[in-house]
Parts: C-alpha cells; structure tokens; sequence
C-alpha cells in the first residue's frame, strides 16, 4: 500500500524498510527520507511518530485505489506477525554474522518492539470502538446480559478466534495468534478498556459450550479460553465483574443458565428432563443406546471415552477456581458465587426437588472440581486438622445454617453457644443463625486449601483461614450433588431390579455377571422402565465409573470423621457423659453423608474395589457412636451406621481388613459387641418400618464377631458380668421371633413360595443372600424376604451363643419366654415340613424348614447341657399352651440323622419326668390360698415382693413384666426393677405351708 506524503520523518534507511515490510505501505516518489545532524534528535520517538502515522492512515482507510483492503484487525494481527518475523529475522543475522552487531541488532528489534506495542495499542482502540458503536443503543451492563428469555443479538467479540487460536496453538476461523500478542494486549490494557472487551468475549465463551452435551469438542476450547484469562489478575478480576457472574435471578436452574460459569458446570450426561433436546445427540438417547446394543467391551471403552471427557472438564474448572482463589482481588467472589449457588438451590436436597433448582449434572460437576480443590490439602496424616473451627458457620456472610438440623443441640443452644463464643472472643462477626429456627448447626472447617491467609475481625484477632472457608462449602455442595445422586442412583437401581426382565443386563453392566442379549431384555419394557434405565445408565457412566471421583469424596469424608471424633476428645471411650456443645452444633448431614457415600461404595464393590478406603478411622466412629442417642440424636443415622458395619463386613474384599481392624482395635474389642447389642434392644427403633433389616444387620455383624475370639470373649463377660443388660437383649430378640410366629410366619413361607420356585435351579443359600441384599425385593415382597432372612440370623445367633452363654437363658424370668419361644417354632416347623414335603410343592421351603429345625434343637440341647438342676426341662413341660409329648418325636423322625437327636430325645425324656414331678407336686398341695397366688399369672409364688402400689407379685413375672413395660401394671405408674420390696414375711409363710403339704403326705 502507498501512502501520501503528510510530513517529513528523519530514518535511516535500515529503520524505514523494517516498518516497510511490518506495516506493508511505501511512500509516494515525492516524500523523502532525510537523515538530521542534530544530535539532540531522538530518532526513536521520531521513528515511533511515523508508525503512529502511517497506522492512523491506514486504520482510517487513507488508500490508494484499494477497496480490497484488509480489515482493520486481520490487518494489526498480520502487522504484528511481521514484526514477531524482523525480530527473529534480526537475531539470525546477527547469529550467522551477516555483517550485524549486538548493537545494531538491538536497534532495530526496538523499532520492531515498538511496532508492537503500537499494534496493540491500536487493536484495543479498535475493539473498544467497535463495542461501543455496537452497543451505543444499548444499556450495555444490563439489558445486554441480563435477559432471562432468549439471547441479546450482538456481534460475537473479535477476540474469540484468536483466544481459541492461542489455546489450541492453531489457526481458529482464519486467525492464527501471533506469539505475544494476547500477552501484551491484556498487559497493556487499562481495566475500564479490558472490561469493555473482555465482557462481550466472556458471555461467547459461556455461549459455545453445548448445554446438554458431553462430547469431544464442545467444551474444550472454550474452557482453555477460560482457564487462559483468568490466570491473568486483570482478567479475572473482570471475570468477577462480569454482569453474569452472579445473575440477579431468583432461581436455581435460571443462575444455572445465565452465570458464565454455570454453563460449564451443566456439561453432563446426566439428563435434565427440563431442558429441550436441541439436537439429535442427547445422553438419555445415546448411553442407552451404546450400552444397550454392544457387548462388554464396548461398553468399557465408552466409559473411558466418558471418564476421559469429564477428566477434562473438571480438571480444567479446577484451574479457573484455584486462580481465582489465588488471587486476592478475587477470591472473596469465588465464594461469593459458591454461596449464591447454595442459596440459590437450597431445596434441592429435599425428597421432592423443587423444579426450579439447578442441575444434577451441574452439582455432580461442582462437588468434582471442589474435591479436587481439597486434594490439596488432604494428606495422608491429615496434619492440618487443627485449623478446623465450628464456629465458622455461624459467623460468616456466605452459608446459612438456620434451616439445617444439627446432630443433637436445638435452636436455643446453638444461639447461647455463638453468643458465648462472641463475648469471650470480642468477635463482631456477622452471625447467620436465628431464634427462629427449628434446628440450627455448624459445619467443619478445615485446613487452608490455597492459603494460610487468616482473615480478621474488627479487634485483629485471629479468625477463620481460607481453607476453613472452602471446606465448609465442599461439604455443602457434596450434600446437594455428589451425595444427592448417589441416593437417585441407588433408588433407580432397586426400581431397576425389580423388573426381572431387566435384571441381568443390570447385573451385567455393574460387573456381576456375563453380558446378555440387551435387544431382548429392553423389547418389551415400558416407557418409564425403558426411561429410569437411560437415566441409571448416565448416572452409572458420569459418578459410578468415575472411580478418582469416589475416592476423593471417600478421602474427604476420612477428613470429616477425624475431625468431628476430635470434638469429643479423639478416638477413646466411653465418651464424655453429656455432649461437647461442639460436636452438639455440627449439621446432622455432615455425619450422614459420609455413611452414604461408604453404603454406595460397598453396595457396588464388586465393580469398585479399588475404591474401597482404608476404614480404621470409618470403624472406630461407628463405633463410637452407634448406640450414643446423647450424641446423634436421628436414629435414621445410626440405623445406617450398623448397615455399613454390616457391609463392610461381609465384604469379600474388605473383610479380611475390617476383622484386622475389629481384632487389633481396642476400643472395638472393648465397646463394638457391648454398643450393638444396646442399640439392637433400645425402643427407639421399634416402629421404623425398616425394623427387621435394621436388626437383622446387627445379628450379621454380631455373627462376624463371635468368630473373633477377642469379642467373642468381651460378649461372653457381657452376659456373666452384666446380666441384667445382656437379659434386656435376649428378651428383644426372642419377642420378635414370637411375633413373627404369632402374626404372619405361615403367610411369610407360603407367600415366598412362589418366588421360590421360580429359581429352582439356584441353591438357597444364593436365594436368601438375593432376599438380604434389598436390592431385589421390595415392599411387600422385600418385606417378606427380609422377615425370613431375620428369622434365620436371629435363631443362628441364639443357637451358637447358646453353646456357651446358658445362665441368662435360665434366669427364672426369662426361662418361660426361651421355651415359649422354642416350643412354638417347633410345632409351627413340624407342621410347615409335612406341608411342603407333599409331592410338586417346593422342595426349597422344606429344606428352609429343616434349616431351621435344626438350629432350634441346637439351642434345646446346648440350654439342656448346662440344665443341672432341671430348670429348663421343668419350664418347657410346665409350657401346656406349646409343649406335647409327640413333638420331641416328630422332630427326632424329620432329622434323624442329625448328631444331636439322641441329646434331644434324652431332653424329652427328662421332660416328661418334670411334667410328672409337677403334677405329683401340684396334686400333693392341694388348693392354694389367693394370698400365695401372683395376681398376674395366678401361680403359686416363689419369692414374692411388694409394688408401690402395696401388691405384692412373683419376683419373676414382675421382672418378666418390665422386660417390656417400665409401668405398674396394676396403676401405670413408673416402676423399675430397683424400687421391688422382698416380702419376707410372705416368703416365709408360702415356704411353710409347702412343707406342711408334703409333711401330710
């Protein structure tokens, strides 16, 4: 390009042919170099004058003849990609020594320097001008960003291409990037200048993600854009300011929506039925699709596709976080848009989610990039936990706590607790806490993620560390994401499984079993089986899968539980009598979701192991708090506390380490054995609908134990040293038995019948750990299974501690209930044994049947064992509602070839020799005076004692009687077993007048 002459420039010709070839413009024949004598001169600022010029001229199409001309952009970013090739130019001449010196070398790359900055210079008063004469109409800060129906049209920034050129080290929609020149266009920049440009490119970079797309090139480019700038303080700081970084909206799923980094947090398979299927490629479509009609190979392939997709994802959110935390001017807005988010979706961990909150992808995403955060300062020893504080979510502007439950203080106490914690500490913090809430709880902070930075109140004091901040945070979005979709995922598995047409292509994808034929599995499903299986399939692709995912979670939840037992003095017991008001204000969902997230993990170990987490720390508090109401107060927590011992446990593939855990661990030897047994007798479980499986859990953990000689052991001092407590359990399992017997044990094995013979083929151990996993059955029938399941642990259990463990079982008030209890399972096994041994009926519930016999003889013959002074045969023929003579018979003739029938039959036979001896006794007494007769039971008593209410009653039966009922039973009023009177003179007088009978005889 020629320009004409507008002034006289003094160069030399060295410097005139380098802004020549830069800026590609010669001057017209009558405009002259010249070169000045003067010394003063500086030939410099002069050479900077002629670029000024010939940039003014050319930007403002001062042309000659050439209506073709370049754009003013396409032009500058070429000028500067000239001026990149003089300097490199320059330094090869003077490396192959073309006549160039150092010194010479110098000057010119100077002119070439200063080219450069002219050019950026320029670029930015060419983009500054072209947004403001776009936008001149418009009121830019707000209706330009903050229309929540469609979007504002504007002309995308001119900085995209060339951001996603820098990036992606190509050329991106006709511009390649030239070395530098982003650099030193963003540090040459003046913010009010770089806001005005960086906004518009900010909003694009938002807008070129795919909202329901998780797929190669659809989010990378724009995240590596992202990720470029705000490593840059200035940019992020306009990042922060950006209209849409906290939208004024009034809704989760519209923040999600509009927010610049909400529309990377959404890039998810899992489905959002809210949003419209824009395109062809939707995840609910493909995932099924892909799992569906390929076998296992594919399908693990596609998940690595997937794992490596989200990898990318997350890692690259990660980083936009960290440099922003990083950087001081930002990072109170970090937390600021966390908060917002939280409080924006603060319903969605309701059991019925409010349509209006944001995203499961989106929270699922937020939980990763927050976990990956806190790896930072995860370490294995966990040395920084002291820098944890409860008091932070009482005292902060960004969490409100007043709408959580915490594990066991009220409203009241929390308040008193913050409004001590102020005046002792002079802190003028702001307190998110009310009077008015139902419960209120305080979460747990911990180390400094980023920074050892504190923050100060007003006085100077030391407060909460940076760390103590994000931590709270994490474990409030892990609640609302992470552990949220975990709870989803098992919820559609156990709808999944009920379907027996789906079942093994379910069993199939987790690991369990060989492939099926899917095409034949999915034909003739219904619409809402064939829809929970899409969405099942993204969940289990995007969380299940994501195995790095699982063990940061598990990783920080260790962190939690460590932290929350050093609240109450670390790993020791028996805990302090009344609870620290520490622990008492910690949210109740901090405890919970660590158990959750460890029952996932178990319930799919088969395709997890690798995830499973080392669980010493995980033992120790159960056990420490299993059976401690004073502590946590919702037994629901407790209740799945034991479910994950139970798991664990039976395991295969942590069982051999949790039993290593169980015997070198003195504090489980010492309480585990003691604590299970109190919870599985506590009342505060009796009317959970989940009753039996809760128990039934114990019973299984408790079998485990036994194995181990150490508890073993403990259980057996229990029982001697302990016996009124150890009798409170007994009686708690066996009432339940007779339950069972009395109300539905019949309908139970004829109900389950069906279910039986529809696997004959499978053995029955199989069948039943099918009915324990609850996984297969469910409601009516998961009922079902579940009550025989717990038949056959409780009467196991009874039989093998039997064998060692006889006093409690014969204690005069608990005698009767034991043979009660027995003698009814006989009678009612002997008759379900003649019904299913008739030919075409299952021949699985008969062999149930003898299961069960057996073990029931077992405990008649290891109680008769340790019998010597004919207790227990006395009370079984005393039983006249359930005992008979055939049935010692009957039974001998179903398992006769058992070793432990001629002990049994030589029980019935000392039996029917007590049955006489009573009858002799009761015949040689004749009729008894009312006085000796217990009111209750209308026998004679035996050693009577006297009620508040003056009655006097049988030592035992009263016992008997508080086993069940802390009342009078004659005026309902309190009464326990420390308040009965020994009636002596009564005594006396009963024993009288039995010798004075057998005198006369």
């Amino acid at each position: 390009m020629v320009l004409g002459k507008r002034r006289r420039f003094i160069c030399d010709e060295e410097e005139y042919n380098i802004m020549r070839k830069i800026f590609k413009v010669t001057l017209e024949k009558d405009s002259t170099l010249e070169e000045e004598s003067d010394e003063n001169v500086d030939k410099h600022k002069l050479c900077r004058d002629y670029m000024v010029e010939v940039l003014k001229d050319r930007l403002s199409g001062l042309c000659d003849g050439n209506s073709e001309a370049e754009q003013p952009l396409p032009y500058l970013i070429g000028c500067y990609l000239r001026a990149n090739g003089e300097e490199e130019e320059n330094q090869i001449k003077l490396a192959i020594g073309m006549g160039f010196n150092y010194t010479q070398c110098c000057a010119l790359n100077t002119i070439s320097r200063q080219a450069k900055e002219l050019i950026v210079s320029h670029s930015l008063m060419h983009l500054v001008d072209s947004v403001r004469l776009h936008n001149r109409d418009k009121d830019y800060d707000a209706s330009l960003f903050l229309k929540t129906h469609g979007e504002t049209n504007f002309r995308e920034s001119y900085l995209l291409p060339l951001l996603y050129s820098k990036v992606c080290g190509k050329p991106f929609g006709g511009f390649h990037c030239p070395q530098g020149f982003l650099e030193q266009f963003i540090k040459d920049s003046d913010y009010d200048s770089l806001k005005l440009v960086l906004t518009p490119l900010y909003h694009d970079l938002r807008s070129k993600v795919a909202v329901e797309d998780l797929r190669p090139g659809n989010f990378e480019e724009p995240l590596k854009g992202l990720t470029y700038l705000v490593k840059t303080p200035i940019c992020a700081k306009v990042l922060v300011n950006h209209p849409r970084w906290i939208p004024k909206v009034t809704d989760g799923i519209e923040f999600e929506r509009l927010s610049i980094l909400g529309g990377f947090f959404n890039v998810s398979l899992i489905p959002d039925e809210r949003l419209s299927e824009k395109n062809e490629w939707c995840p609910r479509k493909v995932i099924s699709c892909r799992l569906l009609t390929r076998r296992t190979n594919a399908k693990s392939s596609f998940s690595k596709e997937v794992r490596a997709l989200t990898k990318i994802l997350h890692d690259g959110l990660e980083e936009v976080l960290l440099s922003l935390l990083r950087n001081c001017e930002t990072q109170e807005n970090v937390f600021e848009y966390l908060s917002e988010i939280i409080r924006q979706n603060s319903s969605v961990t309701n059991i019925q989610v409010d349509p209006n909150c944001g995203s499961s992808g989106m929270f699922v995403n937020l939980s990763a990039v927050m976990l990956l955060l806190c790896k930072k300062f995860i370490d294995k020893d966990l040395t920084k936990r002291s820098e944890i504080d409860g008091t932070y979510l009482f005292c902060n502007p960004h969490l409100d706590v007043s709408d959580l439950t915490t594990v066991h203080a009220s409203s009241k106490e929390v308040v008193a607790w913050i409004s001590e914690f102020r005046k002792s500490d002079g802190s003028d913090l702001l307190s998110n806490s009310s009077e008015e809430a139902t419960s209120s709880g305080s979460n747990v902070g911990l180390v400094s993620v980023l920074s050892t930075e504190k923050l100060t109140n007003s006085r100077g004091k030391t407060r909460y560390t940076i760390g103590c901040k994000f931590f709270f945070m994490t474990a409030r979005v892990l609640h609302m994401g992470l552990v949220k979709s975990l709870s989803e995922l098992l919820h559609l598995h156990r709808k999944l499984a009920l379907n027996k047409n789906i079942l093994p292509t379910l069993n199939a994808l987790l690991g369990n079993a060989p492939f099926p034929q899917p095409e034949q599995d999915m034909e003739h499903l219904p619409f809402g089986v064939k829809k929970d299986w899409q969405k099942f399939c993204c969940y289990l692709s995007q969380i299940l899968q994501d195995k790095a995912l699982l063990k940061d979670a598990l990783s920080f939840y260790r962190l939690m539980v460590v932290w929350l037992v050093s609240l109450v003095g670390g790993f020791k017991m028996p805990l302090p009598s009344s609870c620290p008001i520490e622990f008492a204000c910690v949210p109740e969902h901090l405890v919970e979701d660590a158990i959750e997230v460890l029952i996932a993990v178990f319930t799919y170990s088969e395709s997890l192991a690798d995830v499973i987490p080392e669980m010493d720390e995980f033992l120790k508090f159960i056990i420490m708090f299993v059976a401690s109401p004073n502590y946590i107060r919702n037994s629901y927590i407790r209740q799945r506390m034991v479910e994950l011992l139970d798991l664990c446990i039976r395991n295969r593939r942590c069982s051999s380490s949790a039993i290593t855990i169980l015997e070198g661990s003195q504090l489980c030897v010492e309480f585990l054995v003691r604590n299970l047994l109190e919870l599985y007798a506590g009342k505060e479980f009796i009317g959970s609908p989940n009753k039996l499986q809760f128990r039934k859990s114990i019973l299984e953990v408790l079998d485990c134990l036994w194995e181990i000689p150490s508890h073993r052991e403990a259980w057996r001092q229990i029982a001697e040293e302990d016996t009124g407590f150890y009798v409170v359990f007994l009686n708690a399992v066996i009432s339940e038995n007779i339950k069972l017997l009395d109300n539905d044990f019949h309908r139970i094995l004829e109900e389950t019948e069906d279910e039986m013979s529809s696997i004959e083929d499978m053995e029955l151990v199989r069948f039943l750990q099918m009915q324990e996993s609850a996984l297969i059955f469910q409601f009516d029938k998961g009922m079902i299974g579940g009550s025989i399941s717990y038949v056959i642990a409780s009467v196991a259990m009874l039989a093998f501690t039997s064998k060692q463990i006889i006093v409690p079982f014969l204690l005069p008030h608990m005698v009767d209930i034991v043979v009660t209890m027995l003698n009814c399972f006989l009678l009612h096994l002997l008759s379900l044994h003649k019904r299913y041994c008739i030919p075409g009926r299952s021949m699985k519930c008969a062999h149930c049947v003898v299961i069960l016999l057996k073990q029931i003889v077992s405990i008649y013959v290891h109680l008769a064992r340790g019998d010597s002074e004919e207790i227990f045969a006395a009370a079984i023929s005393k039983n006249s509602q359930s005992y008979n003579e055939q049935m010692f018979i009957d039974v001998a003739r179903v398992l006769h070839e058992d070793s432990l029938v001629p002990e049994f039959i030589e029980l019935g036979t000392r039996v029917n020799d007590a049955a006489l001896k009573a009858i002799e006794t009761e015949t040689s007494l004749g009729e008894i005076p009312n006085e000796f007769l217990d009111p209750i039971e209308f026998k004679l008593m035996a050693d009577p004692v006297i009620l508040p209410s003056t009655k006097s009653v049988d030592r035992a039966v009263i016992q008997r009687h508080l086993l069940n009922y802390n009342t009078d039973p004659f005026n309902g009023l309190p009464l326990t077993q420390e308040i009965l009177i020994p009636n002596v003179e009564l005594k006396a007088k009963i024993e009288r007048f039995i010798i004075s009978k057998q005198s006369q005889e």
